[in-house]
């Protein structure tokens, strides 16, 4: 969501989030809409209470999208430390390491 003239814009589009997103689709199948649009929720959410800051956005998207993503690529309800570890790849990959922990 985004705050302009006062007016609260659901996000629909966000580049960081549909490639990761795009990447993992074989992992999740025929849940791909379904986790696409949970994460989309989460992002939205999270950033409604940022009042209207888009500015940690990619952060929030990055988080967003491998916050459950590990339930797929490592076919386990124990996804914590695969979606951990995959958010930390996928930060090193794209030089964003500082973020780690914060993420």
């Amino acid at each position: 969501m985004s705050l302009a003239d006062g007016q609260l814009t659901l996000l629909k589009e966000i580049p960081t989030l549909d490639r990761v997103l795009e990447a993992h689709a074989a992992e999740l199948g025929s849940d791909f809409i379904a986790y696409k649009n949970h994460t989309y929720r989460v992002v939205n959410l999270c950033v409604a209470f940022c009042s209207g800051d888009l500015a940690q956005l990619e952060k929030i998207a990055t988080a967003a999208v491998f916050h459950d993503l590990g339930i797929w690529t490592d076919r386990t309800f124990d996804y914590l430390q695969p979606s951990v570890r995959l958010a930390c790849d996928h930060l090193t990959r794209f030089g964003k390491q500082e973020w780690t922990s914060e993420i």
